[in-house]
């Protein structure tokens, strides 16, 4: 795998982990129902570093997270997905070039206890799919885009 495609890959993974460190998640219960449900957002700067900041400028994250609990069980779902777009340099000639990553995750969740009792441990996994793309690239002989998962 290219180096520069393991950092695309961290860096999503990162912007995911944001979600669930950062998101101001709301809890709403629906009518008649005992689950509690949670919604999260956020969106930010990102700064590439090391050999992606060689090749891209800052740009932009954005992030939702929905999740699912039931009160008394100690196991809850969440759904999260995000976008990253970061413009390519020496973008003179080619407005358009942009270097994208994307992905979307299903999380479980196990609490190990209340918060007054451990802080709030909880024990998370689940298995997403995290993916870049570059797109209006132009090459030599044209147009091209590429895309790695």
């Amino acid at each position: 795998m290219h180096a520069s495609t393991i950092r695309s890959h961290t860096i999503g993974v990162i912007a995911l982990a944001l979600v669930a460190i950062i998101a101001d998640a709301s809890t709403a219960r629906a009518q008649g129902s005992s689950s509690s449900y949670s919604i999260g957002a956020n969106a930010g700067l990102v700064i590439p570093v090391s050999d992606l900041a060689d090749v891209t400028n800052s740009g932009y994250t954005i992030a939702a997270t929905l999740g699912m609990h039931q009160p008394l069980s100690p196991i809850a779902f969440r759904v999260e997905g995000s976008f990253t777009e970061l413009p390519w340099k020496d973008n003179l000639a080619q407005n358009n070039a942009k270097h994208r990553i994307y992905g979307f995750a299903l999380d479980g969740m196990y609490n190990l206890g209340t918060a007054s009792t451990n802080g709030g441990l909880y024990l998370t996994g689940g298995i997403g799919y995290f993916g870049s793309k570059d797109s209006d690239l132009q090459t030599l002989v044209g147009s091209a885009e590429t895309s790695t998962s």
